[in-house]
This record gives C-alpha cells, structure tokens and sequence, in this order.
C-alpha cells in the first residue's frame, strides 16, 4: 500500500495477521478511517443471515478502489466480536456507532479469508469467503445474543483495514420455542405533483422509481420473492393512479365527453377511432427526446402495475388517505379535505378489487393527539415508538396503545432505522439483519411483545434484495400481517401523553396551502358542472388537489402552492372563455321591460349556464334571466333578460356568466341602464287628449243636430 495512503488510515495499531485456529490470537480490528477509507466494501449476501448450529457462513461482497493509487496483495478477512449485545439497548448505540470503532476481531485463520486481484483506481473486484461454524466457534464466547460481524479489506503486508462493512449477526439456540410475531409494513408511497394542465411532472424520476433497478420496484419485487411472505402493504393509491395516468400517455386535463349526448343509449359502444399509444412512438411534431422519456415511464409503469396489483389483491392493504395528505395539519386547517381523501382513497381501490382498510401512518412518524382522536374506529392508526413517553423502565414498551379510545400501533423505530455503517444503512441486507438483531433480542429477552417494523418511507432496497425474504426464514420469527401480529392487549393511555414534538409542529403545511387545494377542488366542480357531458372533473382535479397536501408537499410548501395556483388559474382562462356581451345601454320606458345580452361558449365543448345580474343587495332594480341555458361548442346565443324597477334613475349593470348554481365563471359586462316614470304620463296625456276629442265630437254633433232643426 502507498505509505501516504497508511499514514492516513493510521489511528491505532492492530497485530499483524497470521494463521492462527484460537482466538488467544485475535487481532483487533483497526479503528479504520480519518475521513473515507481508500477502499470501500460492501457485503452483498450472508448466508445463512443467522449463526447456525453447523455448516458454513458464506460471505459475498465487493471491493471497490477509491483512492489514485493501485492496491496489491489486497486480502478480505471476516472479523466478530467476541462477545454478543444482549438488548435492544446495546443494539440501537451499536447501529449509531462510529464506523471508526473497534467492535470485534478479525479472524486470520487459513482458509477463511479471500484474495483479490490488484485494483487500479476506480476498479471493483468481487470476494467470497467460506466461513466454517467450527472456526467461527473458536472466536465468540458462544452466549446467545447478537454479534458484530463483518469483512475488513486490507493489504497483505498491512496491519490495518483499508475498507470495512459490518453488520449484525444473531445467535439464537436451536432448541429455543418461543417466536416473536413480527409484521413488516411495506411502503407505496412517493410526492406526486401536476402541471397547470394536469399532467404529471417529473417523467424520469418515476420512470426510475418504476424500472426493474427503481426503488417501488424492488420493494415490489422484494415481497414477491416468497410466495409465503405475508407483509403488510401501506399504500397511497395516488401513486397506482399515477402509475397508470403514465401508462394512459400521461394525458393533460381533459374535458371532453365522457357521457353519451341525450337520447343515445349510454352502453351503445362509439366507433373505435385509432389514436397512438404510448408504444406507438412519438407523435408528429412532439419532442422526441422528451417522447422517448415518456415511453420509458409508460412501459416501467405497466410492468409495475402488472406485478403489484395481485398482491394487493391478496395482501394485507393499509390504505392511506389519498395522496398522502398531512393529517396533522389537515385535523385544524382542511378536515373537510382529509373527509374527501379518504373516500377518494376507498373508491381508488375499490376500482381496482382491492379490500383496503383505511389507516393513517404518518412518514415522520408523529401525529397530533388531535389527529388521533379525529380517526374512526375503523381507522388503523400507526405511529412511530418515538411518541410514547418515557415509561417506568421497568415495564416493557407495548406495541399497542388505547389512546383516548382509539386504537394505536406503534413501530419499532430503532429496528426501522437499519444497520450500521459505513454501508448505507437502509440496504436489503443491513434493514434484513437490523430486523433478525431486534428479534433476537426479544427472544431472548422473553418479550411478549410482537415487533412492527414500518420500513421507511423512501427506503430503498439495492442490490441486494433478492434475499431479503429468505434470510427471514428463521423459526423463532413468525412473519405476519399487522392485523395478526398486533394482538397484545392495548396499554391504555391518553392521547395527550404521547410526544408531538415542535419541531414536527413546525414542519406542517400552513393554512394558505390548503386554501390553494380548496380552491382548485371548488374550480374544478364549477367547471364539471358547466360541461353536461362530463362528469369526471370534479373527481380528477379533487385528487390533484389532495397531492398537494401530502406530506410530500412538506420538503418544497411554496412549490406546491403555486403548482396548485397555476392549476386553478388553468381552469379559470377555461371557464372565461365563456362570455357574456352587454348591449351599450338600455332605456326603459316604465318600470317594467326586457333586455338582450349576447352569450359566446368559444369551448369545443357544449355548456350550460346562466346570465345574472350583479347588483348591489338594495338596488331598485330587479333582473331575471333563463334558469339555465345551453350552448354548443363555439356557438353564440341572444339571451333576454326580464327588467323590474322601483325607482327613477340611471343604474350601473354587471351581467356575468355563472353556472346553474350561481357561482361566477369569470365573464363579465357592464352596461348603464335608465329607468323612468315616462310611460304614466303619457297615459294621461293620452287620456286626457281623448276626453278632450270626445268631448268635441259630442258637442259637433249636438250642433249639427240643432242647426238640422232650426233648419226644418
């Protein structure tokens, strides 16, 4: 090894390695790294993922050269501690330890470490070790309990390691006959956000998050390795919509019809029209590139549907309020939009044959004792250990609580929290072992208390997931749903007892964020209830809506305002573009008459809605248009309104368009309109004029018929 590179590893010293079959030879293992070590170390697989009774412990890993110099003469050792953690205590300060410290001993017997080849800069090389119990036996004390274990890699003619990774490694005696319940809560769940026009963002992430190597996948993939591996399932189902709005050629918001027009039967099948498909390439005149983008989300999201629907089907399903809204912050500023995620939820799975039950499991963990109490009794409420208060130490942490009535379970956080490093500590490998480790420790321990292990929320498997299931298979754990494991009777507390801290307190959404959502939701049914034909607004833009109150929302709040502001105003230029043209001024000749309005739908879709009148509440002035009126697309209509006054004058007139129930669509006129007493004066001018043609005619005629006798 080149001296620089020892003199920087150097922090203490080690004995040298050498073939030795006792562990009166045991050599510390070196206290590693000043900042990174040279070379970096995985363990890709450990089999079997417990100490055995017999047998051998096969190690696979990866050493990968970090440094500028080539490495020779590079030897990958195996190291334990001598002696086992003995509770979950011990476990938790373990995994958040130093990666610099000394936790076990590396094991030089002959034949139990691997040589790899010389590495140049950047290079990788792959190692196996065959571990024989018998050997291993001769390095631990034997006590059951968990054990460091791990790989250190190291130059030949070096005393110190270069590169490590560890892990846990429980012993358990064969003949032990108490299980643990343990129910493994898998997350679906991921930030979804829209374009102004309803389509999503972010293409290549979820093309990413959907491929064989993106992290939904694997979780997907993970739990289908074993057909007899009973994990509970939290699900957002804004996320399976999402999977198939891109698999749909993740079209923009649409408003066209989707009802049959009046008189046609609703099951007549339209005529097939052929429209390209997301497979069919890209359109004439699109982007190719971002085309080429779209294909790929489109594809990773089918074969993701493809593979996690009959799991649902016939899993155990914790449904999540829809798009993942932030619960504590909904309790107090939109409860009436947490009530519509949740039956958006149970209509999302229920469209797709899935038996859900609602839950709610905050990603952070916390939730408000007013979030709690808000839940119904059928809702499963999941939160992490973190919560509860410091207890009597003495008695043993529950599982499960009656906090002021309602039913809770809490997650183990420590066993969610993954290994040590300084691998990452979320690995399939590092979360499968941190699992089996806290297991152990209730075995051994006694506990009647069953283990709830919510992986974390943006958990990603790697690499090594294949195996994760099968290192489960251990007999003193039994793998089951939540609703099986969560049995313990309930400790009875009140809500207020457990933690909210302020720091969460901080982190929620603010008021002005659901005011965005409402008023998206409130656009987008005044817009479905303008458009007779469609029906499916209201529910589209309502989903979009509880997106972005998720919890998703909380890394970037002012993004996810405005994207839901952009939305709205979106809806609203459709909306105004259906307008209303005031004549220039009307006259009215008594208190009562009539006007004409002109009304414009420049929509490709049939409307319906109404011109009123805006006038203030005590005006004299009393006008009534059509109680609803029906426009075809691009189509223009003379509408009259009926006019009533009680005073003379000159009147100010806003005509706007709304729907049929009132609420402004956004076009408006103003025109001046006069009204006058001219029209009763003119009848008694009138009257008057014939009294006074009727009194002449009378007195000609008494005339003539005087002078006709004076005459005779």
């Amino acid at each position: 090894m080149p001296a620089v590179l020892a003199a920087a590893t150097l922090l203490s010293a080690a004995a040298a390695p050498a073939a030795m079959t006792a562990p009166a030879a045991a050599q510390p293992a070196a206290p590693a790294v000043l900042a990174q070590d040279p070379l970096q170390v995985s363990i890709a697989s450990l089999s079997p993922s417990v100490i055995p009774k017999s047998g051998v412990i096969t190690i696979r890993g990866r050493v990968t050269n970090l440094s500028d110099e080539t490495w020779t003469d590079l030897k990958v050792y195996p190291f334990v501690s001598a002696t086992p953690m003995l509770s979950e205590g011990e476990l938790a300060e373990a995994a958040e330890s130093d990666p610099a410290d000394v936790v076990g001993d590396r094991i030089t017997t002959e034949g139990a470490y691997d040589e790899i080849p010389d590495l140049e800069p950047g290079e990788s090389a792959t190692y196996w070790i065959r571990l024989r119990r018998t050997v291993l036996g001769q390095w631990i004390t034997g006590d059951p309990g968990v054990f460091w274990f791990g790989v250190h890699a190291m130059n030949g003619d070096d005393d110190f390691a270069d590169g490590r990774a560890r892990t846990f490694l429980p012993l358990v005696p064969p003949r032990t006959q108490k299980t643990v319940k343990t129910a493994l809560v898998m997350p679906i769940r991921r930030p979804i956000s829209y374009d102004a026009d309803g389509r999503l963002t972010d293409i290549d992430g979820w093309r990413k998050n959907f491929a064989v190597s993106g992290r939904l996948r694997q979780i997907v993939d993970l739990a289908a390795t074993r057909q007899d591996f009973p994990v509970t399932w939290l699900v957002d189902p804004a996320v399976l919509d999402a999977a198939q709005r891109l698999v749909d050629g993740n079209p923009e918001r649409d408003l066209s019809a989707n009802l049959p027009p009046p008189g046609e039967d609703p099951d007549e099948q339209p005529e097939e029209t052929e429209e390209p498909s997301p497979s069919e390439g890209p359109d004439e005149g699109s982007d190719e590139e971002s085309s080429k983008a779209l294909l790929d989300a489109a594809t990773a999201a089918e074969s993701f549907l493809t593979k996690v629907t009959p799991l649902l089907q016939d899993g155990d399903v914790l449904a999540l309020p829809y798009g993942d809204v932030d619960v504590s912050a909904a309790v107090d500023r939109g409860p009436e939009l947490l009530a519509e995620a949740r039956e958006q939820s149970t209509q999302a799975f229920t469209s797709r044959e899935i038996d859900a039950q609602p839950a709610v499991a905050p990603v952070t963990g916390f939730l408000t004792d007013r979030g709690i109490i808000a839940q119904d009794q059928a809702t499963r409420i999941m939160v992490s250990d973190e919560m509860l208060r410091s207890t009597d130490e003495d008695d043993e942490p529950p599982t499960t609580l009656l906090a002021s009535g309602k039913r809770v379970v809490l997650s183990d956080s420590t066993a969610g929290s993954g290994g040590p490093g300084p691998e990452s500590r979320s690995s399939a490998l590092a979360m499968r072992q941190r699992i089996l480790a806290d297991a152990a420790m209730r075995v051994l321990n006694d506990s009647i208390q069953p283990l709830v292990v919510s992986l974390p929320a943006h958990w990603r498997p790697g690499p090594t997931w294949s195996s994760f299931a099968q290192g489960l298979n251990v007999p003193w754990l039994s793998l089951e749903p939540l609703s099986n494991a969560a049995t313990t009777p309930p400790t009875t507390i009140s809500a207020s007892r457990l933690a909210y801290p302020d720091n969460q307190a901080a982190r929620e959404l603010r008021t002005p964020t659901f005011a965005a959502a409402k008023d998206l939701v409130a656009a987008g049914t005044t817009l479905d209830r303008v458009l007779p034909r469609n029906d499916l607004l209201t529910g589209e833009v309502t989903r979009q809506a509880l997106t972005s109150i998720g919890y998703g929302a909380r890394a970037d709040t002012l993004s996810a305002r405005l994207a839901t502001e952009r939305s709205t105003l979106w809806i609203a230029d459709r909306l105004g573009q259906i307008v209303v043209e005031a004549p220039p001024s009307v006259t009215m000749s008594s208190e009562r008459g009539e006007f004409s309005a002109n009304l414009v739908n420049n929509l490709d879709q049939p409307v319906t809605v109404r011109v009123e009148a805006s006038i203030p509440e005590f005006s004299p002035l009393e006008i009534e248009g059509p109680p609803s009126i029906e426009l075809d697309a691009g189509a223009q209509r003379t509408v009259r309104l009926n006019v009533k006054s009680s005073k003379v004058g000159v009147h100010d007139v806003k005509l706007v368009v709304t729907d049929e129930e009132g609420t402004e669509l956004g076009s408006f006129d103003e025109m001046p309109l006069r009204a006058g007493e001219l029209g009763k004066w003119i009848w008694m001018v009138l009257a008057v004029g014939g009294a006074l043609l009727f009194g002449a005619i009378a007195v000609r005629l008494v005339r003539r018929f005087q002078n006709y006798r004076r005459t005779a």
